[in-house]
């Protein structure tokens, strides 16, 4: 791209993009003073397109509020809906 200049100029653009959507899971276990991964069952996460490691949002619906962790597969993890 050219920037007016007479020099090329390489711009990068970097969007989230939703790959992938757990709605109405309930969060079975929290340590308050973590702001670390969120374990999810392996097999949900292959299920939905999100990969181990993926930043991911997880929502209060009561009040809004949303943290931003990243997930760890975890074998066996308990998910209600």
């Amino acid at each position: 791209m050219s920037n007016g200049t007479g020099t090329d100029e390489c711009e990068t653009l970097l969007r989230k993009l939703l790959r992938g959507k757990i709605y109405g899971a309930t969060v079975t276990g929290a340590d308050l003073h973590n702001e670390g991964p969120i374990a999810v069952d392996t097999d949900l996460l292959a299920g939905v397109g999100i990969a181990p490691f993926e930043s991911v949002h997880v929502w209060k619906l009561n009040n809004g509020e949303c943290f931003e962790p990243y997930a760890i597969a975890s074998p066996g993890a308990v998910v209600r809906f």
